[in-house]
């Protein structure tokens, strides 16, 4: 077992997970698998002087991490660099950014309509609008994927979800695509983004509570959370995580997983000739492409990782896209599109990203 302070640990030739250089060709796997093999509990600075945190890559830390919310919180923030906190507003609570018994009782309050059954029970409302959106790029002759594909899909199916109008729908997704890629929220397109996801909020309160009706957000005006009522602070928080986790996240999936078939044309060759795999398919694209890139936690006491100390204060971050590409999470042999080789998946509660051990996407008829 080590102790080691951060003045030990820093090394000026390891990648900066910070820096938004490091991400304009994509995730950067290289960097990260060099810390998942050689420096898995990295001791990371922060370049403005914050206190630093711990890097993850292993799949089983970050695993352990996750399902251990009692050693390991979620408040008061899931990001790395610490703002003004969102975790705690009076009563109001942000669910990402909270820990059970709260965590269950709030999921629990805005889970009813995307459970798996309610969510099952839509099928033929989202065929209905994916064979929309494909007509208009075949008519088109052309599109970019990730919008024309992936941001009408989040913004018509959010539309639907929420009971708004596409108008409505488009600029709130539009809002939240500006609010994900980080910045500033004090001023310029971050602010003016936050402020147009209020307005939204702000009016579809107003409209619920004079007119209670059906729905997921008519139900969300009146609900409560545990023993405390909805007020528009909370709703407001609610509303912007429902219109920000459904947009970023589909949009990222659907560019990547498209941009994994052109890369890998033999999988997608396995789609087109046998459609039951496309269950299986899914699973591995969510995996592959791990649409949220880490997710912070910090210690309620002291703890240790793989060895390595971790003292009560210090953040730790779950690097989730390295953690889905570690090999030594797997149960089965290496990556095969073989029939007697398949993936097998862990889903983390928290990322909603599933993880194996594959190096590359596949998936498997047996």
């Amino acid at each position: 077992m080590t102790d080691v302070t951060s003045e030990e640990k820093h090394d000026y030739d390891q990648p900066n997970l910070l820096d938004p250089a490091l991400y304009e060709d994509g995730v950067p796997y290289d960097q990260l698998r060099w810390l998942r093999e050689n420096d898995p509990v990295h001791w990371h600075e922060e370049p403005d002087g914050g206190p630093g945190f711990w890097a993850l890559t292993r799949h089983r830390d970050v695993k352990a991490v996750e399902a251990d919310s009692e050693t390991f919180s979620s408040e008061p923030s899931t990001v790395i660099v610490d703002t003004v906190s969102m975790s705690d507003t009076g009563t109001a609570k942000h669910l990402i950014m909270s820990d059970p018994p709260h965590h269950t009782a709030h999921r629990r309050t805005l889970g009813v309509e995307l459970n798996p059954i309610p969510v099952r029970s839509m099928r033929e409302q989202l065929q209905v609008v994916v064979d929309e959106i494909v007509d208009d790029v075949v008519e088109s002759g052309a599109c970019d994927i990730t919008p024309d594909l992936g941001g009408k899909l989040a913004s018509y199916v959010t539309a639907d979800l929420l009971g708004l109008s596409r108008p409505e729908a488009i600029e709130l997704c539009e809002a939240a695509d500006i609010l994900t890629r980080g910045g500033s929220k004090q001023e310029g397109p971050g602010l003016a983004a936050v402020q147009v996801m209020f307005r939204h909020a702000s009016a579809a309160w107003q409209q619920r509570r004079a007119e209670p009706g059906d729905g997921l957000l008519g139900r969300l005006a009146y609900a409560s959370v545990g023993d405390i009522p909805m007020d528009l602070t909370q709703f407001s928080m609610d509303f912007l995580l429902l219109v920000t986790a459904g947009s970023d996240t589909t949009r990222n999936v659907v560019g990547a997983g498209m941009a994994a078939f052109f890369e890998f044309p033999e999988q997608h060759r396995l789609l087109l000739d046998d459609p039951s795999l496309v269950s299986g398919a899914v699973e591995e694209i969510l995996r592959w492409s791990t649409p949220i890139v880490y997710q912070r936690r910090t210690a309620t006491r002291d703890a240790e990782i793989a060895g390595q100390k971790i003292r009560k204060g210090q953040k730790v971050v779950s690097y989730y896209v390295a953690a889905n590409r570690d090999p030594r999470s797997s149960r089965t042999r290496t990556s095969s599109t073989s029939a007697a080789r398949r993936t097998r998946t862990w889903r983390s509660a928290r990322a909603g990203t599933s993880a194996s051990a594959r190096t590359s996407p596949g998936w498997s008829s047996s």
